[in-house]
């Protein structure tokens, strides 16, 4: 009688094999030092928490690798994984359609700007002939050529010894005398003696002062354009910037609110590549994923700038409705209060600011 009783209990008869609970079925996507999926099995911060929270719910992990965050978002959507964890930003409009755990990451934006070394002459010719500089140095040529024209037409009959009579002669002094009048504000030896002529001279030497002041500031500003993208030191100076970052990412929304010209990139390689490269002026994204990227670089073509902004939280993802939702939770506040997520914390990412 006691072993039906036992066998109603739920207890297996010595004949029967005991059933293992079924794998939590968990979606990732390579996001160093969050995951890393360049071995057999994936590691990194979130892979050792799905691990412990494997490890209290007495279940095994079977990891479904996927490319992007939205399709980490489908996954806990459509109920293909029982969770889905790396770092997956907690915001309002994500959690309408899927549910989150408790936050089990503190996390950042940060900036990261190009390495800015001295000019080099290729660079150096590429901002001597950009557009800008170009059509103010036809705006000053053509300007010197009309009046030069203009200045000969009215001199050539009453003061020919300085402005010659025929077309080519005459008008090579008068180019002459309009480019010395530039540069040194005058030509000693030739200079009009009519009133037309001399009221032409006094236009075009004020007027060659503004044109003189303008040309030097366009130049300057391309001469410096390099150091400008240096200037950038917070989140306040990527306004009206090209900024470089990982499209599909809520770091897009928070880029454009600062009225920043976002560049979207695949990957974030690929952001800092653009950045490398003269597309954008600065690269901006997660601070962990960031910071990381840089160090584990060789010679990475960045820097990282300024200081961590726009704070937000990192949780789980779990299809709506989902009965771990409280188990996970629990194990997260368990974690935390036995400082094994403060561990974790410090064995992936060190001393954190």
């Amino acid at each position: 009688m006691c072993e039906v009783i036992c066998g109603i209990a739920g207890v297996t008869r010595g004949d029967e094999v005991p059933r293992a609970p079924e794998p939590l079925r968990v979606a990732v996507k390579r996001i160093e030092p969050f995951v890393y999926t360049d071995e057999a099995r994936p590691r990194g911060f979130s892979i050792d928490l799905a691990e412990k929270i494997a490890r209290d719910l007495n279940r095994r992990v079977e990891y479904v690798v996927v490319s992007t965050v939205q399709q980490l978002l489908d996954a806990a959507r459509d109920r293909s994984v029982d969770f889905s964890i790396a770092a997956i930003t907690v915001t309002a409009e994500r959690e309408a359609g899927i549910d989150f755990s408790h936050p089990c990451f503190r996390s950042g934006l940060r900036i990261a700007v190009p390495f800015r070394g001295g000019p080099t002459w290729w660079a150096t010719l590429h901002r001597l002939f950009s557009a800008d500089l170009l059509a103010m140095l036809a705006t000053l040529t053509g300007l010197t050529l009309a009046a030069a024209h203009l200045l000969w037409l009215i001199e050539r009959n009453v003061n020919p010894e300085c402005f010659p009579s025929t077309y080519l002669a005459g008008i090579g002094e008068a180019v002459w005398w309009s480019v010395a009048t530039i540069i040194t504000g005058g030509c000693e030896n030739k200079a009009p003696i009519s009133l037309m002529g001399r009221m032409v001279a006094v236009a075009w030497m004020l007027g060659s002062i503004v044109l003189v002041a303008s040309f030097t500031a366009t130049l300057s500003s391309q001469m410096t354009a390099e150091s400008v993208a240096g200037a950038i030191g917070g989140p306040r100076d990527l306004s009206g910037r090209t900024v470089a970052t990982v499209k599909g990412t809520t770091v897009v929304d928070d880029l454009q609110s600062m009225e920043a010209i976002v560049l979207q990139c695949s990957t974030l390689d690929d952001a800092i590549s653009s950045a490398a490269s003269g597309k954008a002026d600065a690269v901006v994204f997660d601070a962990p994923v960031l910071a990381n990227t840089i160090m584990e670089a060789t010679r990475c073509p960045v820097r990282l700038v300024g200081p961590i902004f726009e704070h937000q939280d990192y949780g789980i993802a779990l299809p709506p409705g989902s009965p771990l939702r409280k188990q996970i939770n629990q194990i997260l506040l368990t974690l935390a209060e036995t400082g094994e997520l403060a561990k974790l914390n410090l064995t992936w990412f060190g001393e954190r600011e």
